[in-house]
Formats: structure tokens, sequence, C-alpha cells
């Protein structure tokens, strides 16, 4: 995963591209007439995993396996909730140059 510390300082003309991409081996079937359950359950003949690409005109691929006890739940709440907060702070930002781009184009137009 990267961290701040590897992002360059001027990302001016960066684009961050993010995909992310859901697969599985097996799907359950919920639009079958059988009287199974239609929740599906993970177990181990399931392989889910999640890939992750965050690029700056390269293909750094990361890929998160659910199956993996490495992570605990408290470690994905931290990540989501840190996520949460850089996206808040993302669209503040984007609103503030929205707003100074509105208020460029009105004097402008004067």
């Amino acid at each position: 995963m990267r961290t701040r510390s590897d992002r360059r300082p001027n990302r001016k003309n960066d684009r961050k591209v993010l995909v992310a991409e859901e697969s599985t081996k097996s799907w359950a079937d919920t639009d079958s007439d059988t009287s199974s359950s239609s929740s599906s359950s993970s177990s181990d003949s399931e392989h889910e995993e999640v890939h992750c690409l965050m690029a700056d005109q390269t293909s750094d691929d990361e890929v998160f396996d659910f199956s993996n006890v490495e992570f605990t739940r408290e470690d994905l709440v931290q990540e989501l909730n840190d996520m949460v907060h850089e996206y808040k702070s993302l669209s503040h930002s984007f609103e503030e140059v929205k707003a100074e781009n509105t208020s460029l184009k009105n004097s402008s137009i004067e």
C-alpha cells in the first residue's frame, strides 16, 4: 500500500485513477428456483479478491485478499475512516477551487 511519503510533492499534472474490480471463483445463484438460502457465505473454495489500481500513468496493482486473516476488523474500519476523511478533504478542496473558478469567470465577464 502506498504511503504519503511515496507521493510526489507536485501533483498538478498527475492523473489518479482508482479502479476496483471484484472477482470470485463462484457466485451464489440467487435466480434459481431451489429452496436454498439466497445469502452467500464465504468458504475456503471461494477465492474473493479486489484488484485496486492507483496509477500515476503507471500500473501499480494492489490486490486485497479478503480471506487473509492478517487484517483485523479494526484495521479495515480504520482504513475506511481514513479514506472517508481523505474524501471529505478532497471534496472541500474541490469546492474551494470550483468557487474560485466561478469567481474568476465572473470577474472576467465584467
